[in-house]
């Protein structure tokens, strides 16, 4: 299994495992992810269950964009992934260059999120959604055994502290597990619902291992019911607690000698 179809895999198994987490509302779509589950290409899988043939296809929507347009969530684990294999087996004498490298990759997640912009992010969503929802043509001529179809979108967030905006500006900071659904979130989704026939968003953050940390799944025939029973509020925007402070942090680490060294 190559890398990519190991993150879209790893994406669906967390989602599926959620569904003891899911309000009875979402159940019944999160449910029809499971089954035989078929590795393909356009779209990602087909989940061959009592249904039918469900296709879904993984995409994802970062929160964090790096200074090269490149999705932080993806492109820290590749690069703290190079410095482990760079230093693993030679890191007597190279301790200060291999803290250096790690300092750069966390300063660059740091700096993402200072530097969030919540109109970049859902331009990017947009984009990529309606992307997506051009190609389900696509899919299904070259699968013509597809029941529905269903796209499970994976947004990842920091450990950061959300800040939601409301409709009337007002900023609160997002407690328990939740994400801040935004009116432009939506009005994208609904605009594809004559193509999809269901969206899952799973919220991932790196604390939460075995499911994501929350997971909004909308039936497309319905959309307007699935969100009432999901979201009790809908907001303008969102960004984060370090982006709203006046200074921007800068990272410092430093080695330390043991006893033993």
């Amino acid at each position: 299994m190559d890398n990519k179809k190991s993150i879209e895999r790893e994406c669906l198994e967390k989602t599926q495992n959620y569904i003891s987490n899911a309000p009875n509302s979402s159940k019944y779509i999160l449910g029809l992810l499971s089954g035989r589950v078929i590795e393909s290409e356009r779209p990602d899988f087909l989940i061959e269950n009592e249904s039918g043939v469900i296709g879904a296809e993984h995409f994802l929507v970062d929160t964090l964009i790096g200074k090269k347009k490149a999705a932080r969530s993806r492109t820290r684990e590749s690069e703290l992934q190079r410095i482990f294999n760079k230093y693993h087996d030679n890191i007597d004498g190279n301790e200060e260059k291999a803290l250096k490298e790690v300092e750069s990759t966390v300063q660059s997640d740091i700096d993402a999120i200072q530097d969030f912009d919540y109109q970049r992010f859902i331009s990017e969503f947009k984009r990529i959604v309606t992307e997506h929802s051009n190609r389900v043509i696509e899919y299904k001529s070259l699968h013509s055994e597809l029941y529905k179809i269903a796209f499970l979108i994976e947004i990842p967030i920091p450990k950061n502290k959300i800040i939601g905006i409301s409709t009337s500006h007002k900023q609160e900071e997002i407690k328990g597990r939740r994400f801040p659904i935004t009116d432009e979130m939506l009005k994208v989704l609904k605009s594809i619902s004559c193509n999809v026939d269901y969206v899952i968003i799973s919220v991932m953050h790196e604390n939460y291992k075995r499911y994501p940390y929350v997971v909004y799944a909308f039936d497309s025939s319905r959309f307007e019911d699935s969100i009432k029973m999901q979201i009790k509020e809908i907001y303008r925007s969102f960004t984060f607690d370090w982006q709203t402070r006046p200074i921007k942090a800068r990272l410092k680490l430093s080695l330390e000698k043991t006893e033993d060294r």
